[in-house]
Parts: C-alpha cells; structure tokens; sequence
C-alpha cells in the first residue's frame, strides 16, 4: 500500500468544503456587520480616531463624547482654581509661599 493509497483513504477534500463553508458564513456576518445601518456612528466615531490628540478612547467601550467634555472641562476648571497666581513682577518661589 502505498502512501497516496492511503491518504486518498481518509476523504480529506471534505474537510476543504467545510473549511471553504465556515469561511463563506463567517464572511458573511462580518459585511453583513460592517454595512449595517446600526454600527455606522461607531465606524464614523472610530474613523476619527487618529485625528483626536486629546482623548484616548474606543467608540465601543468608552463614555459618550458629551460626557467626557464635560469630565475634562471640570478637570481643567479644578486644576485652574487650584494652580498659584503670579503677582506682577513676582518670581515663582514668592508666589508659592
């Protein structure tokens, strides 16, 4: 018996067929998700992505844009009141004392 024998024994060109099926279905669902009405505020919201230098966050996962401005426009209005004031002609060790 030789080895092509016996490899043509086993009907592996099934397993092709069902690999070639799983792909085509997987396939499917992934166009079926990317072109759906539903998630195309999260793709418009991902597409701007590396263009945004100040927030760091996924579409999916992260808060809504609304939300994070107002966090970060109350972090930098806390961080305003509690920074020290010069006086005019005031070196930076005066005004920390």
């Amino acid at each position: 018996m030789r080895l092509s024998d016996l490899m043509s024994s086993f009907g592996l060109a099934s397993y092709a067929e069902v690999g070639l099926v799983i792909f085509f279905v997987v396939f499917l669902a992934v166009m079926f998700r990317a072109f759906s009405p539903k998630y195309q505020a999260e793709y418009d919201a991902a597409s701007c992505m590396p263009l945004d230098d100040e927030l760091i966050r996924t579409p999916m996962h992260g808060p809504p844009p609304d939300a994070v401005a107002e966090v970060r426009a109350a972090d930098l209005a806390a961080e305003r009141q509690s920074r020290p004031t010069l006086k005019a002609g005031a070196s930076n060790a005066e005004a920390r004392s």
